[in-house]
């Protein structure tokens, strides 16, 4: 519409010039009265030049800002539509991740399961005891029973040296005889001697578990390392504690780098005490050793 205006102007300005004599500005139109007499009418076109360009410049003007406004408008709509892209990009990559995160859990449960099942089937399993924890952590393991640990007495007397050497764990759920002992063998209760297993484990009673695992065929305790070698599993990991030099003996047992308690046995007994055992140098060699150090352990199965 406003390039039609400038048209119809510019025509009508156009006429005017090349119909009439222009003298100083004026413009004679010939014009005929109500009785058709020829009649003279002199307009003063001093300031039409001046109006349409002025006209002209505020069109092309108006055109231009409206080109303008136009492109911002398709700026701003492509920058949305980029924002909107980029949000939608990383929806889908965060989607995309999930998916395949849990597509890979879903298939590592699935194939562990699946190979727990063969192995139930071809009767494939080890077992292996955690003390100081009443809980099996180890994948595809299960409890056989939880309890408590027990041994030979730490000291009798000068002239008794006797007794078993080894430890065991006793089930929470004994069936009982209803026979007296020989009064010669006795078994007795574990007792963490200072804080060096945790923060308060002295004098705590060590809680223990028979664990299952039913993917392996053999279990075994690794001393001087905390991580399996490869093609093993980890089962759990502690530090290596037995009795002490002046007592009777007991074996070395890998001691659960996190222990709990046996509920209600904080009581000072005395009875079998375990001690955290440290390296040695001399006919072991340093290095590899280090002297006056706890001894790393842990379980492993395959």
């Amino acid at each position: 519409m406003m390039f039609k205006i400038l048209i119809y102007g510019l025509t009508l300005f156009g006429i005017a010039l090349t119909n009439t004599p222009n003298t100083g500005g004026n413009v004679e139109v010939r014009l005929l009265d109500n009785q058709n007499a020829p009649l003279v009418a002199t307009l003063d076109m001093s300031k039409a030049d001046e109006r349409v360009k002025q006209f002209v410049s505020d069109a092309i003007e108006a055109k231009m800002q409206h080109i303008e406004e136009t492109m911002r408008s398709k700026e701003f709509v492509i920058e949305t539509l980029d924002a909107k892209m980029k949000t939608l990009e990383r929806i889908m990559k965060s989607q995309i991740t999930n998916f395949e995160r849990n597509l890979t859990n879903q298939l590592t449960d699935y194939i562990n399961e699946m190979v727990v099942k063969v192995d139930e089937e071809n009767g494939m399993s080890s077992t292996y005891i955690r003390w100081g924890r009443s809980d099996c952590s180890g994948v595809n393991t299960e409890i056989v029973f939880s309890g408590y640990a027990a041994g030979e007495k730490y000291f009798w007397g000068s002239n008794y040296r006797g007794g078993a050497s080894n430890m065991l764990c006793l089930p929470n759920n004994p069936e009982l005889s209803d026979k007296g002992g020989s009064g010669s063998s006795f078994i007795f209760g574990t007792e963490f001697q200072g804080n060096e297993f945790a923060p308060d484990s002295n004098n705590e009673d060590v809680p223990c578990v028979l664990c299952r695992s039913s993917n392996t065929a053999s279990s075994v305790m690794i001393p001087g390392r905390k991580s399996c070698y490869a093609g093993w599993k980890e089962e759990y990991n502690g530090i290596l504690a037995a009795s002490a030099k002046s007592h009777t003996p007991s074996p070395y047992i890998c001691v659960d780098i996190n222990p709990t308690y046996v509920k209600g046995g904080k009581r000072n007994n005395d009875e079998h005490l375990l001690y955290v055992t440290a390296m040695k140098c001399g006919s072991l060699p340093c290095p590899p050793y280090k002297d006056n150090v706890q001894v790393n352990c842990v379980v492993c199965s395959k």
